[in-house]
């Protein structure tokens, strides 16, 4: 009898392991704002607001480095009296956070990369538009192109330093 409950709390302490303990499968996708608004994921008034509160953390923060672009920044939305879709939730939940950094470790080390949740940050959140999370993101990872502050235009929206931006959408199986 010893030895089966033994053999059983083997058995069940493996099983919990494969379950929670080693998990490699991406529970969501990373998409480019571009990739999300070409796949239908954004509509042109999502990128519209996550633009504009993208701008109002630059307004925030002293970004010297930030560029003249055309329609880029909160002033651009005040002479418009621009009203963008409000933040749903708010802000992102633990739980939230910790899947889409666990889907970023998850990614690297499918790259062959020794990835570590915690040496990535989500810096700031942009809002949930159609179940897509819009986030900056930064890790002890990657390389940044040189022209990662520069401006792109997506559907006459106007982003700096997009490479930073990532979207985020859970998998419908899970």
């Amino acid at each position: 009898m010893f030895k089966k409950i033994i053999y059983l709390g083997v058995v069940l302490t493996m099983c919990l392991s494969f379950a929670f303990g080693c998990r490699d499968e991406l529970q969501g996708t990373f998409y480019s704002l571009q990739g999300a608004y070409e796949q239908g994921l954004l509509t042109q008034e999502d990128l519209r607001s996550i633009s504009y509160y993208y701008s109002e953390h630059f307004a925030k923060n002293d970004h010297s480095h930030t560029p003249d672009c055309e329609y880029f920044g909160s002033a651009k939305y005040e002479e418009d009296d621009y009203v963008p879709i409000s933040k749903n939730p708010e802000a992102l939940s633990a739980k939230t956070e910790k899947q889409i950094k666990q889907d970023l470790v998850a990614a690297y080390r499918a790259q062959g990369d020794k990835a570590k949740v915690s040496k990535i940050w989500i810096t700031h959140y942009f809002g949930t538009y159609n179940g897509c999370i819009a986030i900056m993101m930064d890790d002890a990872y990657s390389n940044r192109p040189d022209d990662s502050h520069g401006c792109v235009d997506i559907c006459g929206v106007m982003f700096h330093s997009y490479y930073y931006l990532s979207i985020w959408k859970e998998n419908k199986n899970f």
